[in-house]
């Protein structure tokens, strides 16, 4: 059993290239007056207590203005496909920094402080056990593998899966014997993929 206060960074994972968003970066979408998804989760993860948060981002311009440190995907990891470069990275940037690292899509509006909480008290019950822990949010409908708190103890074994070409995330989870913590609202994990569903975030927020 370990007795000692789990250490915990974050990191917002904004690698991908928005094409179906004309170019515009996902996380500089504003949802609110004056607010964009990236204001809006650095606001929420330091709401549930973590206060370093870093972006892992490869085009770092569009994020420049939050004044936090960007990391890109490291370069042995280019040729990877999908997020699991970036949290590579950033496994390997914070290192021996901290116990774990809540990672999250820059890409989801609804994230609250409750639910990086949840997924905290989660963590820390399993983190008490085995120093491999992993615990993802999961709704009745799909699993959201990128909203996620990972062990550093797990870095090898994941760049291991990047070496082996393993780039489904869910399974490579589910591989390392990773926790589901269970969401009733779906809505709280929506994401912004296309234009479409801007604007719907925009119809809602003028009700």
């Amino acid at each position: 059993m370990r007795n000692t206060n789990t250490i915990f960074k974050a990191a917002i994972l904004a690698g991908g290239k928005a094409k179906r968003l004309q170019g515009i970066a996902k996380g500089n979408l504003i949802i609110t007056p004056g607010v964009t998804i990236m204001q809006n989760l650095i606001t929420q993860i330091k709401k549930a207590a973590i206060n370093n948060i870093i972006i892992n981002a490869n085009d770092m311009q569009p994020y420049k203005q939050y004044r936090l440190t960007i990391v890109p995907d490291n370069r042995k990891y280019l040729g990877s496909m999908g997020a699991l470069s970036g949290i590579a990275s950033v496994l390997e940037y914070y290192a021996l920094q901290c116990d774990a690292i809540l990672f999250l899509p820059c890409d989801a509006p609804n994230i609250t402080a409750e639910v990086i909480v949840k997924l905290k008290a989660a963590f820390n019950a399993v983190f008490n056990n085995t120093e491999n822990a992993i615990v993802y949010a999961c709704t009745a409908i799909r699993a959201q593998p990128l909203c996620v708190i990972i062990s550093v103890k797990q870095a090898a074994a994941i760049f291991l899966a990047l070496k082996h070409g393993e780039f489904k995330i869910i399974e490579l989870w589910k591989k390392l014997g990773a926790l589901a913590v269970n969401f009733s609202e779906e809505q709280l994990f929506l994401n912004v993929n296309c234009v479409a569903d801007v604007q719907g975030l925009l119809k809602c927020d003028s009700l």
